[in-house]
């Protein structure tokens, strides 16, 4: 028994489809366990502190807050000596006025604050609606009407020369 000269091709078809087959699971493969681990640049990528969940560690008050940049950032704006020294007296009396604070309730059983009353309008008159002898019309409602569509008319055919010598 031996092989038909035709069907040679097949067989290498076949043979050539599964060698590619077997190539692409083993980079399959491949590439699922590259893509597990970590990647040449991983280490660039990761920082360098450590964790540290707890509270913040901040400073109970601050120790001091100095207004010469504000100066220095007012003579960059081109502002004069004069007009500097008027704006820095004004920030100093801001600041040494005690901060406006929200009115706290009595939360020793006093009975709880009630509003002020304010001006309200009161109402006007409105007329009545009075009986008439006729109803107000509506206007007609509007429907849609259909048009005949236009009929087609053939075009005259030109005629075409005939192939003839003169």
């Amino acid at each position: 028994m031996g092989s038909h000269p035709g069907r040679r091709w097949l067989i290498g078809a076949v043979a050539v489809f599964l060698v590619l087959l077997l190539g692409w699971v083993v980079l399959a493969l491949q590439l699922n366990v590259a893509s597990a681990g970590p990647l040449p640049y991983s280490p660039l990528l990761v920082s360098r502190l450590s964790v540290d969940y707890g509270a913040d560690s901040l400073p109970l008050r601050i120790a001091s807050l100095r207004l010469t940049i504000v100066e220095d950032a007012m003579r960059a704006m081109g502002m004069s000596d004069a007009e500097v020294e008027q704006h820095n007296a004004e920030m100093e009396l801001a600041m040494s006025q005690p901060v406006p604070t929200a009115t706290a309730r009595d939360f020793e059983g006093a009975a709880p604050f009630t509003p002020t009353s304010t001006f309200t309008p009161v109402p006007t008159d409105t007329p009545e609606a009075t009986a008439t002898s006729s109803p107000t019309r509506r206007p007609p409602t509007r429907t849609a009407t259909k048009t005949a569509k236009p009929t087609k008319t053939p075009k005259p055919k030109t005629p075409t020369p005939s192939g003839g010598d003169s």
